[in-house]
């Protein structure tokens, strides 16, 4: 009798867990806009969109100046962009969570596999899929669309543990390394995976650790070590043919550190900020979590490296004393080393983000699980039936809470405003959230509260990276305002800092840790002398512009104008129309509209020095001035 409960507690089990999902969420998640890197990576950039860019799209690197390879997770976008025709938050967001859905269930069938030997294997998969499942860290890759390389890689390493405990011999080997290769295409975290993988199979062996490491070279091992190696070989050579530079390092962090123990430190906080949120992680969520070495004290340098120290000793003990649950936690640890800044990470000046524990998390929650039923194992039947009650309310209020906290956060990432007034919130001094807030109100066309918010932070020090971005944001503050003098000049005198005295003195180059603040720059120039009406300057600057990059939608638009207002009709439209298949169906409805004010008030004031534009804008009576818009 109560092995048939088990059994259906276990059918009606996960079926209950994806409703408390899908009930945490929604319908928050349908409301979402692309917020933060979206923009760059799927709104302004036509790569993903267009059916004879997407083989460059999906492996170049995901921002300008990085060396981040995700081929597998942009084919997913660019798949969902082309089934729509556009580009839809609210697709993008759904994906995520049916992602996270499709992990929640690769977790509970580890969990089943792994605690087949197991007296009550219910107390296992229930605890480790419940706390990963609604764990508030996970917002963060479910909210925000450009989190799907985090889910994803999860998604391929879930898999290949799957692989791993389910199966033997060559189907084991084929599966696990095929899956390790998938997860290595979305995100170079998964490079540990092999260690934890070997970990699990040590914690279940009686083997010591020397000869469990003996074994991977035996005929028994081979096909398994072997086909894992040659996956990661496979993945190397695809990387370093598409991106040669491998290693991708913040520069600016790097300086900071004083000496090796300064940076080891830092690295010992690293871990510190990523256990803090697996087990609270209701205090202090948000997007951003900085952490600047300058403002290390000596008590901070001793406590990060005390931090190493006990992740030393961790090591020693698991594999000295071979217990399963400290093992378990060691593989949560090692799944972290990628994002720990051992290699200074180019993060916004933060310790970590959430997301990352998106896969690191799946380790903690079988380590939790092993923990929790390790107890069950201790006592008589009343300190049982006490274990028992503390358990179950554990999982009662985890789930409650968790589910409450899920469901105030979500919102918050609706939009960049919502999200940047969360943040600056939390962090009321933080540059980078002033900045990114100015930005997202400019975009609104808020520009008072832009101009508010960039006026407060005046007297802030910028570091060198933001520096340029606050300038530009002031730029391009003052051009959409109306005062294009103002702000072009801010622009010129920055390039005579720079020794450039002319805009078609400098060349972006494409590959260059510069080129996206210069392309920011030169589009925010463009706009200026469009705005006082120098084409032949603004021609110029968008020439530029679409020589380092012939599909920016915006250059080839302010190219456009540039060629109108030097009476140019043919040119223009040559460039207005291309510039019309580059940018997403909300933006060909923006472009249109702005031409036909642009053109209105070019003919109203310029007839004369545009004779054939303005007699062709006539003819074409296709666009109604009436809905125009600056």
């Amino acid at each position: 009798m109560q092995t048939n409960l088990r059994k259906k507690i276990l059918v009606a089990y996960p079926i209950l867990l994806c409703t408390l999902l899908i009930y945490a969420y929604y319908p928050s998640i349908t409301k979402l806009d692309y917020v933060w890197d979206d923009l760059q990576l799927f709104i302004f950039n036509p790569y993903l969109r267009d059916p004879e860019l997407i083989w460059q799209g999906i492996f170049r690197p995901i921002l300008e100046g990085t060396t981040y390879f995700r081929p597998l997770p942009l084919l997913t976008f660019c798949i969902e962009f082309l089934t729509q025709n556009n580009a839809n938050p609210t697709v993008s967001h759904l994906v995520n969570l049916l992602i996270h859905l499709a992990n929640t269930a690769l977790l509970c069938a580890i969990l089943f596999v792994y605690s087949k030997k197991s007296n009550n294997k219910l107390i296992i998969i229930i605890t480790g899929s419940i706390i990963y499942s609604l764990h508030p860290a996970l917002v963060e890759p479910v909210a925000w669309a450009a989190g799907r390389f985090d889910l994803l890689v999860t998604t391929f390493s879930l898999a290949a543990v799957y692989s791993f405990l389910r199966y033997t011999g060559w189907t084991q080997a084929f599966l696990t390394s095929l899956f390790f290769f998938f997860a290595l295409l979305c995100k170079e975290m998964a490079i540990t995976l092999p260690i934890a993988i070997f970990l699990l199979k040590f914690s279940q062996d009686r083997d010591s650790f020397y000869y469990s490491v003996k074994k991977i070279f035996k005929p028994d091992g081979i096909p398994l070590w072997g086909s894992l190696t040659i996956s990661l070989a496979a993945y190397m050579a695809i990387r370093m043919h598409y991106m040669p530079e491998i290693l991708h390092t913040d520069e600016n962090l790097a300086r900071k550190f004083y000496d090796i123990p300064h940076h080891i430190s830092y690295v010992g906080w690293a871990f510190i900020f990523y256990f803090k949120m697996v087990f609270w992680p209701f205090s202090s969520l948000n997007p951003q979590h900085p952490l600047d070495p300058l403002d290390m004290t000596k008590l901070d340098v001793i406590l990060g490296c005390l931090a190493c120290v006990g992740l030393i000793l961790l090591t020693t003990i698991s594999l000295r004393f071979k217990a399963r649950s400290l093992i378990l936690l060691l593989c949560f640890a090692i799944s972290l080393l990628p994002v720990s800044h051992i290699v200074p990470l180019t993060i916004g000046g933060n310790i970590g983000h959430e997301r990352f524990l998106a896969y690191p998390l799946v380790w903690f929650s079988i380590f939790l699980a092993q923990l929790i039923y390790s107890t069950f194992l201790w006592g008589n039947k009343k300190s049982k039936k006490v274990t028992a009650f503390t358990f179950a309310a554990f999982i009662f209020c985890w789930t409650t809470y968790s589910s409450a906290v899920i469901k105030i956060t979500t919102p918050l990432w609706q939009s960049d405003l919502s999200l940047w007034s969360w943040v600056l919130k939390i962090n009321p001094e933080l540059p980078y959230a002033a900045l990114n807030y100015s930005i997202a109100a400019i975009r609104e066309g808020d520009y008072e509260s832009a101009e508010n918010m960039l006026a407060k932070n005046e007297s802030i020090q910028y570091s060198p990276k933001d520096a340029i971005f606050v300038l530009l944001t002031k730029a391009d503050l003052q051009i959409r305002k109306g005062n294009a003098e103002i702000g072009t000049k801010l622009l010129e005198e920055y390039l005579l800092q720079q020794g450039i005295k002319s805009a078609s003195d400098y060349s972006i180059d494409e590959k260059s840790k510069d080129s996206s603040k210069m392309k920011g720059l030169y589009a925010i120039l463009a706009r200026g002398y469009i705005y006082q009406e120098e084409f032949s300057k603004a021609e110029m600057v968008s020439d530029m512009l679409i020589l380092s990059d012939p599909h920016n939608a915006s250059s080839l638009l302010f190219s456009s104008y540039a060629k109108y207002g030097m009476d140019k009709w043919s040119e223009g439209e040559h460039l207005y129309k291309e510039s019309t298949r580059y940018f997403v169906p909300a933006g060909v409805e923006e472009a249109a509209k702005s031409r036909s004010i642009f053109l209105s008030t070019l003919c109203k004031n310029h007839e004369n020095s545009t004779p054939r534009v303005c007699s062709q804008f006539r003819v074409d009576n296709s666009i109604n001035p009436k809905n125009a818009y600056r």
